[in-house]
């Protein structure tokens, strides 16, 4: 496994029990159990001296794999995708658009605490979905954007 990363920490078993739901089940379903237990990974260091070769080479040791799933390989932004499709009907007072690995949720509301009150309730619906699938919102790359006429600005959170 050297020299891949692995994508952001998913549960097997919740995949697996995802994958069951989405009606892969059986010897499909024991498939992906095996392509996704017993994988171990390790880092490895090259120290370079100088431009022209590697002084040394350092290697952890090698660890068993608790979830995620690797980059690069075919299958892993599929089961990605499979993984966090059931975010959108999880999620009520917003309309929830999934692409790769971003969600943008667009809320509508024509007065100001009516909007507010409906992002810090769509905001707990998101944590209580990533908190069941054991995934965390990154805060760093989250942000609100809000659109309305300049005269209306007044009385909107951020």
């Amino acid at each position: 496994m050297h020299g891949q990363n692995h994508i952001k920490f998913m549960d097997h078993n919740i995949l697996l029990f995802k994958l069951d739901a989405y009606g892969i089940r059986g010897l499909v379903n024991q498939w992906f159990k095996s392509y996704l237990s017993n994988r171990k990974q390790y880092v490895e260091i090259k120290y370079m001296e100088n431009t022209s070769q590697i002084s040394e080479k350092f290697t952890s040791t090698s660890k068993e794999t608790k979830g995620g799933v690797l980059l690069g390989l075919v299958l892993s932004p599929v089961l990605f995708l499979l993984y966090i499709n059931d975010l959108p009907i999880n999620i009520q007072g917003g309309r929830t658009i999934l692409f790769a690995d971003d969600i943008n949720i667009k809320i509508e509301a024509t007065i100001a605490h009516i909007l507010n009150k409906t992002v810090e309730e769509v905001m707990q619906q998101l944590s209580s979905w990533f908190h069941s699938n054991k995934l965390v919102i990154n805060t760093d790359k989250t942000s609100t954007i809000s659109f309305h006429a300049w005269q209306n600005i007044r009385n909107l959170k951020h």
